[in-house]
C-alpha cells in the first residue's frame, strides 16, 4: 500500500511542478493572474503529506523540463517530463534501466494540478518558519469547493507551502500538503533531465 501511495504521490508532484515554470503565470480570460512568479530555473526540496503518508522529494525545473526524485519504501523513484521534446522518462535504478513514453501535456497551462481558470484571493499574512508570509486561496471556476491554499514568501515570490483541499463523499475534505524548502535558484545541468549515462531503455 505504501509503495502504491508513493507512486501516486510522485505523479502528483510531477503534475504540480508543471505550474512552477514561469509560463504558468499566464492567465485565462475567465480568471485572475497568479499573485506570484517563479524563476525559470531552480531546484527545491518538497515534503508531501497525504492520508497519513509522507513522501520526500527534490524537484528540478528548467523552463520546459522537469524532474522529481522521490524517496519511497521501494527506493528512489524518478520521473522526468520533457515538454520540449514531448517525452517522459521513468528511471529504475536497481535495473539501471528506464522507460520512455510520449508526453503531450502543456506544462505551462497547469496551475498546481488545476486548470488555469479560476480566481486568486489574498487571505492575509501568517507566520511560517519564523517569518511572516503571504497567504492566498485559489479556486477554480468549475468547482469552487475544491480549494488550494498557498503560503508565499513575499521576498522571493516562491511558494513555501501548498495545501489542497478536496471534498469527499464522507463530508470530510481530503487534505494534501506540500512543503517547500532549500530553494536553489540557478541554472540546472542538461544531464539532470536525461536518463543516466549507461542506462538502457526497457523493452
Amino acid at each position: 500500500m505504501k509503495s502504491a501511495c508513493a507512486s501516486l504521490l510522485i505523479i502528483l508532484i510531477s503534475v504540480l511542478a508543471g505550474a512552477l515554470s514561469p509560463d504558468a503565470r499566464a492567465q485565462s480570460p475567465a480568471g485572475t493572474p497568479p499573485p506570484f512568479t517563479m524563476p525559470e530555473q531552480f531546484s527545491v526540496n518538497v515534503t508531501v503529506l497525504a492520508s497519513g503518508n509522507v513522501v520526500k522529494a527534490t524537484m528540478f525545473v528548467s523552463k520546459e523540463k522537469f524532474r522529481s526524485d522521490a524517496e519511497s519504501p521501494v527506493g528512489k523513484q524518478t520521473r522526468i517530463l520533457r515538454q520540449d521534446i514531448k517525452k517522459q522518462y521513468d528511471l529504475y535504478y536497481k535495473e539501471n534501466r528506464y522507460t520512455e513514453a510520449p508526453f503531450s501535456k502543456d506544462l505551462s497551462k497547469l496551475m498546481f494540478g488545476l486548470p488555469a481558470i479560476g480566481n486568486w484571493e489574498k487571505t492575509g499574512q501568517e507566520p511560517l518558519n519564523t517569518r511572516n508570509v503571504d497567504k492566498y486561496q485559489f479556486t477554480t471556476a468549475a468547482n469552487a469547493t475544491e480549494k488550494l491554499h498557498y503560503w508565499v514568501d513575499p521576498e522571493t515570490q516562491c511558494p513555501l507551502k501548498i495545501e489542497a483541499e478536496t471534498p469527499t463523499a464522507r463530508g470530510t475534505p481530503q487534505i494534501i500538503t506540500m512543503e517547500f524548502s532549500n530553494y536553489k535558484i540557478e541554472p540546472q545541468p542538461d544531464s539532470v533531465f536525461e536518463p543516466p549515462v549507461g542506462s538502457k531503455a526497457k523493452p
